[in-house]
Order: structure tokens, then sequence, then C-alpha cells
């Protein structure tokens, strides 16, 4: 008996394929079934459960697949909405941190009478030998020479030179800086200098300080008001000769985080003087 060809071989093959299943599912709602149908259904049950098997499996990895999409894609968005949210957070709590230090420095400027000009520092001015800043305030705002500047804690300098939309501010810690100023707790007054980095305070032998003593402005010269707070004691020495005695103080200002200042605009009399006698003099020169 010849074989069939393969043609023929794959065409009962497809059409097994597609009349066994439907024997099958037709058989399986009868009751009562002959040998030839169970017989069929012990057959075609291994292909059966393969062809299930592998197309539920192939489901399930679609359907994952796509999960997986849906959710990267969720991801991605909530990245990029923690990220926007952060950065609000960071800009919030920058403003906040802004509208203290302000509220802090209105607050002092308000407790002395004069008008007051906000301003903000931008460089350092680099008015060597000079330790200085420079804000954004100058001549338009009615700004000049020998005024005050003041921060929330206390003095930060005087003004030393004048653009139309700048001031140049030496610092209360710069060498060639004087300020007459009054221990608070005893009231001793004395002459407060800069020292790069502190402030030196140079006193008579008899004078009671402690460490930690606030040292506030005498408004007895220049043109500080009275009570502004410029530093507290951290070091005593004594000089050699037992006559005298060096006080450190640190100022509360730190120069270096400084952001925000006040301009009391109150002129220093022996200020006006002495740029007035260089007036002339440049004038008088050929």
């Amino acid at each position: 008996m010849a074989l069939p060809s393969p043609k023929v071989a794959r065409l009962l093959f497809v059409i097994v394929l597609l009349v066994v299943p439907f024997v099958f599912f037709s058989s399986s709602m009868q009751p009562h079934q002959d040998r030839v149908t169970s017989f069929l259904q012990e057959i075609i049950y291994p292909f059966e459960y393969a062809l299930h098997a592998s197309t539920s499996f192939v489901a399930r990895v679609w359907y994952g697949y796509m999960d997986l999409r849906d959710v990267a894609a969720d991801n991605a968005r909530l990245k990029t909405k923690v990220a926007e949210l952060r950065t609000r957070l960071q800009l919030y709590e920058e403003k906040n941190a802004e509208s203290r230090r302000l509220r802090a420095l209105l607050g002092l400027s308000q407790s002395y009478a004069t008008d007051t000009v906000a301003a903000e520092v931008i460089t350092k001015a680099g008015a060597f030998p000079f330790l200085a800043v420079r804000v954004n305030r100058g001549q338009q705002a009615k700004v000049a020479v020998g005024m005050p500047v003041i921060g929330a804690a206390g003095v930060v300098g005087r003004v030393l030179r004048v653009g139309r939309n700048f001031a140049d501010v030496q610092l209360l810690i710069d060498s060639g800086f004087y300020i007459d100023i009054i221990v608070q707790r005893t009231r001793v007054r004395g002459m407060l200098h800069g020292n790069l980095r502190n402030c030196v305070l140079q006193m008579p032998q008899e004078a009671e300080l402690r460490i930690g003593d606030t040292i506030v402005t005498s408004g007895l010269a220049g043109s500080f008001p009275k009570g502004v707070p410029v530093g507290h004691v951290v070091r005593i020495s004594y000089e050699a000769n037992r006559v005298a005695q060096q006080i450190t103080v640190a100022p509360w200002v730190d120069h270096r985080q400084l952001e925000e200042v006040s301009i009391l605009l109150q002129r220093s009399p022996t200020t006006q003087r002495i740029v007035s006698a260089n007036r002339q003099l440049q004038k008088s020169m050929p």
C-alpha cells in the first residue's frame, strides 16, 4: 500500500486539527459517549492541554508586558511630578527664609528714629585694602558716604563709596573701621575696631568684663544710633604690664552669610566734614 504524498499528509493533519476539537467539544456536552469518542478525547487531550498552556503563557506574558509598560509610564509621570513638587518646596523654603530675614531686618530698622533704605548684597567690592561688600542702592536712593549699615542681627558697617546705583560698605571687621561702643551690662564705654576676623576692644585693667557680654553702639560719636547690637565678648587677655586688657569681640553679623542690609539715612557730621574737605582739596589741585 503506497503512502500518501507529503502534501496530502499535511492536508490530512490540518483537517484532523480542525475537526478533532469540534468533535471533542461537541461530544463533551453529551451525557453518554461511545468508546470511539472517548478514545479520541484521550488521544487529543495532551495536545489540547499543550495548546491551552502555551496560549495561556503567551497571554500572561503579553498582558504582563502591557501592565509593565503602563507601570513604567506611571512611574515616569510620578517622578516628574515629584521633581516638580520638590522644586516648588525648595522655592517656598527659600522665600520663607527670605521673608523671615526681611521681617527681622525691618523690625530692627523700625526701632531707630530715622529713614532707612533696604538693599541687597550683590558682591564683594574688592576695594583693597578695605574689607567691604557691594549693595544695590546708591545715590538715587539718597545713600551717602558715612551712613551706617545694619543687618537683622546688628551692625554691618559703614558706607565707604557711593555710585549712582550701588554702594560699597566697609565691614565692621575691617582693620580701618572704628566705632564707639558700650558694654551693655556694665555701661563701660570704649572704642572698638576691626581685626579682619573679629573685633578688638582695648579697656583699662579695672574695667569689668565677662565672656559673653554684649557690646552695643554708644550713639555718642559717629552716625550710628545708640543701642545697635555689635557683638559679644569671646576672649579676654591682659597686657604684660597688667595695665590694660584686650577684649576680642565676635560680631553678631556674619558677613559671609549676609544677603540683605538696611542703610540708615543718617549722615555723620564728622564724615561730612571729611568728604567736604576732600572735595575742596581736589578742586584746589592743578
